[in-house]
């Protein structure tokens, strides 16, 4: 017994925490190619109503597939099922879990046993798919409850905004997938412009290399080139939606959208 944990110790043993590094850079490039400013991947991970993209957090999906498949093995004859039977990991697991007796180069067997405290052994009618959904939202609970919730950097600038309205107009408004990634990437003012570049001193000037104004992400939107024409249109757009006047519609509508949706009304027969 002692031969084969000292096997199984010395392999190289799966570890989330890299493939999670690994997948989170593999995103990041892909939300943002080649972005000088970004929304950092576990920030998106957060819910829609605090301003995210809600989708699924990496670190409670490698853990869910790692655990999964070793609650797979422990129902097999598989060779290390008699180290995980001396280790008691073929069952339901103490709470509160005791690791003491555990190798200690075996990680992801210590993460198993601690995890896996908290989650009740799949039941006889009870799928795999089922299983491995229930473990991850046990999973997904504990990692965002250790971590807390943090304010976005836009909120903390802008304290006087009513965000959650902001994100619900995001998130609800009938426009295609790109054109709300660009919107959101404007809302968190992380698209370039001179105004900022300057700041963090990758530019010498703050002004607009076209006209010559100060060029910050409001000008660039709204004030430059074809942006006149296209905010036009769009403030008559909007009018009609909300049942307002264009004129009476702020250019920082297309960095803070907090209007109001009324509701539909009721076609007259």
């Amino acid at each position: 017994m002692s031969s084969r944990e000292n096997l199984v110790s010395s392999t190289n043993s799966p570890t989330y925490q890299g493939a999670r590094e690994q997948l989170t850079t593999v995103c990041t490039w892909y939300i943002w190619p080649g972005a000088i400013f970004r929304v950092p991947v576990t920030t998106l991970q957060l819910p829609k109503e605090q301003g995210c993209w809600a989708p699924a957090n990496i670190e409670a999906k490698c853990k869910t597939l790692l655990y999964a498949r070793l609650w797979f093995i422990c129902t097999k004859n598989s060779s290390i099922i008699s180290l995980m039977r001396k280790w008691d990991l073929t069952g339901p697991i103490a709470n509160p879990p005791n690791v003491h007796g555990l190798p200690t180069g075996i990680t992801y067997i210590r993460h198993y046993a601690l995890d896996m405290a908290y989650v009740s052994p799949p039941g006889l009618q009870e799928t795999m798919k089922k299983f491995k959904s229930r473990l991850y939202g046990v999973l997904l609970t504990m990692a965002t409850t250790s971590k807390g919730t943090s304010e976005q950097r836009i909120a903390r600038e802008y304290p006087g905004i009513a965000w959650q309205r902001v994100w619900k107009n995001v998130h609800t408004t009938g426009i295609s997938d790109p054109i709300k990634s660009t919107w959101y990437a404007a809302i968190h003012e992380i698209i370039p412009n001179n105004e900022r570049l300057a700041a963090i001193h990758l530019t010498t000037t703050t002004s607009c290399m076209r006209c010559g104004a100060t060029d910050t992400l409001l000008h660039r939107l709204i004030a430059c080139e074809e942006g006149p024409v296209i905010w036009t249109w769009t403030k008559t757009r909007i009018g009609a939606i909300l049942r307002i006047h264009p004129t009476h519609i702020p250019g920082e509508w297309t960095l803070r959208p907090t209007f109001h949706h009324w509701p539909p009304q009721n076609r007259r027969r």
